[in-house]
């Protein structure tokens, strides 16, 4: 149980404040240190690899085939609530296909777009009228200018890319290159490519590589290139909480499946003591259930459907309509570590929705030796080390298994963080575009 137990601290530490944790450490290690719970080799679980590879002379677009004998190339964005499937396609495209539907398609998405700019300024008229609840009404002022701007004008620039909605009755089949060919769609799209549609794989390879662009590393910024379109007030809602979380209060939460803590505030620094308590209690039973061979507990997936639940009712406690929650999950006996994260808001009928949640796994056994290199030069682990030897509990093997959870617990923390900042970038921008969509992810009560 040592060293187990010295990886779960480390791990929390690394991932946390660092002020308290010695002594949680000294008196943990007392308690729990018993070498019935002994050796776990770390168990290896490769992910399956698909390979699906297109060949490099067919088209990254999708095929849309209709059963009018229409084929659209493009990017299917999912399905509409009220059953019409959303593509993307680029004008250009389509007015070259068939000038007649593109002229038809282009008045609607005109009207669709006035609507749209209507509804924002609308909104934002009664927004402003409670300065005293936006902090930074500048903001919503430029906003609301800038949709004036536009209402007022009679000519706009056409954008690069527009909607196509489908009815699914009407769609014949749909016919879907590799998730890597359509990424090399987006960045044709991005680069404004002449005529990516029909280009090859390998053509726009070279075009992109020509260009200098990494388009295998993420996906493009295209959601300003589309013209904007009227939102649903869940939508909104789930906008002007992103908003408020960037602007005027970031609601934090982190900790485990089972305790949450409120981060972020400068004079309240996290109380470290709790969440070490419950990831203990977690690990505890974990060790119980590999000696009783209990293969029952559902634990993992019990974490999963845990931690936005806790983190909705601490927000409920403070009056709080959105969060964003953090969840370390370290077993230490198999050297894996889960951290999820999302993006919660709370909607006027009540209910609370996830509408962007990511997790990232990381295996202790596959470490980056840099970022051990790094802890072990820090101070607080130094300290660690002090306190687990003197009790007579720590040797190299525990704290080498310590420090390869602490790693990888820091790199999908830092991965994770990465990705929701991405996220929160992409909507401060503009409050109508790109679209804000999600799927239906209800926290339960």
């Amino acid at each position: 149980m040592g060293k187990h137990l010295v990886a779960m601290v480390v791990t929390i530490m690394v991932a946390k404040q660092r002020s308290l944790l010695v002594a949680a450490l000294t008196i943990s290690c007392v308690l729990l240190d018993n070498e019935a719970f002994a050796q776990k080799n770390a168990q290896k679980n490769p992910a399956a690899r698909e390979s699906n590879a297109a060949p490099q002379s067919a088209s990254v677009f999708e095929r849309i085939a209709l059963k009018n004998r229409k084929v659209i190339r493009g990017l299917v964005v999912g399905m509409e609530s009220d059953g019409q499937m959303l593509v993307a396609v680029r004008r250009a495209w389509l007015e070259k296909y068939d000038e007649a539907w593109y002229a038809k398609v282009s008045n609607e998405s005109e009207e669709l777009e006035r609507t749209a700019y209507t509804q924002l300024r609308d909104r934002l008229t009664e927004m402003l009228k409670r300065r005293e609840e936006w902090p930074l009404p500048g903001i919503l002022e430029n906003e609301l200018d800038r949709a004036d701007r536009w209402l007022k004008e009679d000519n706009h620039e056409p954008s690069q890319l527009m909607f196509l909605t489908i009815p699914k009755q009407e769609v014949a089949r749909v016919d879907s290159p590799p998730t890597t060919e359509m990424l090399k769609a987006q960045w044709a799209w991005y680069i404004k490519a002449d005529n990516p549609e029909s280009d090859s794989s390998s053509s726009l390879i070279k075009q992109l590589e020509s260009e200098k662009i990494a388009w295998q590393l993420e996906t493009p910024e295209l959601g300003d290139r589309f013209p904007a379109r009227p939102q649903k007030d869940s939508e909104w809602n789930a906008r002007i909480a992103l908003y408020q979380y960037s602007h005027i209060e970031s609601v934090s939460f982190q900790g485990t499946p089972d305790l949450m803590i409120r981060s972020g505030k400068a004079d309240a620094p996290v109380e470290m003591g709790p969440i070490v308590s419950s990831l203990m209690k977690s690990q505890m039973q974990n060790l119980l259930n590999e000696l009783s061979n209990d293969t029952s507990s559902k634990s993992s997936e019990k974490s999963k459907a845990t931690w936005l639940r806790t983190a909705k009712q601490e927000a409920e406690k403070i009056e709080k309509k959105y969060l964003r929650a953090t969840s370390v999950v370290a077993d230490t006996i198999k050297g894996e570590v889960r951290v999820d994260t999302g993006f919660a808001v709370k909607f006027p009928d009540g209910h609370w929705e996830a509408i962007w949640i990511a997790q990232e796994n990381r295996n202790a056994n596959k470490p980056n030796k840099e970022v051990i290199e790094r802890l072990e030069k820090d101070p607080q682990i130094a300290k660690i080390k002090g306190t687990v030897s003197l009790l007579g509990l720590g040797n190299s093997e525990q704290m080498d298994l310590a420090l390869r959870v602490g790693a990888v617990t820091m790199e999908a923390q830092q991965s994770i963080d990465s990705k929701f900042e991405k996220v929160r970038q992409r909507y401060l921008g503009r409050l109508d575009l790109p679209m804000l969509r999600w799927e239906a992810n209800t926290i339960p009560d």
